[in-house]
């Protein structure tokens, strides 16, 4: 409780701090924020640098982490030796958004919301829903994580089928609340 530590926030961060928290011998508590594009864009390669920085920071500076989800706890705790904790997953601020039950219909709505990737399944959801059934509704929001490929897609395929809409990037709360109502 009388030490200085330094809370580093993001894959990002982790990465860019590691050799000033090292030469300076800063204790840290690592957040990491989701494993981000590191693990998740760039394939085999991206996982071993994602877990190399975090086993180097578990190895010399840091206390703790914090992860979002027990998945991300179990992953990190087979090569960390120091405590992991978890917060309430995808951190997201719950304040400002309402919720709306609206009554049972007969189409099932499905929401698909996320960056766009093909390491975020995207090409899975693009093929299910060229294949959706008619008492199904897809409705598709977020973003490319590089260029427009999947927007491109979703975008035309909501214009080709009733039951799949496609809404882009959402930028408010009150769209997310929107959304996810």
């Amino acid at each position: 409780e009388h030490e200085d530590i330094t809370v580093v926030v993001s894959t990002r961060t982790m990465i860019k701090v590691l050799p000033q928290v090292i030469f300076q011998r800063k204790k840290t508590v690592i957040n990491i924020v989701g494993f981000g594009r590191l693990y998740s864009d760039y394939g085999i390669f991206g996982r071993f640098v994602f877990n190399l920085v975090v086993w180097f920071h578990g190895k010399t500076t840091a206390h703790a982490f914090i992860v979002e989800h027990e998945i991300d706890k179990t992953l990190l705790e087979r090569f960390v030796h120091c405590p992991v904790f978890t917060t309430h997953g995808s951190g997201l601020n719950i304040d400002g958004f309402t919720r709306k039950r609206k009554p049972r219909g007969k189409i099932l709505q499905i929401g698909y919301l996320s960056r766009f990737g093909k390491s975020k399944g995207s090409h899975e959801v693009l093929k299910a829903a060229q294949n959706l059934p008619s008492d199904r509704h897809l409705i598709i929001a977020g973003w490319d994580i590089e260029g427009e490929q999947f927007s491109k897609k979703f975008r035309a395929l909501a214009q080709a089928k009733d039951n799949v809409t496609f809404l882009g990037k959402l930028h408010s709360r009150s769209e997310i609340s929107q959304f996810f109502n």
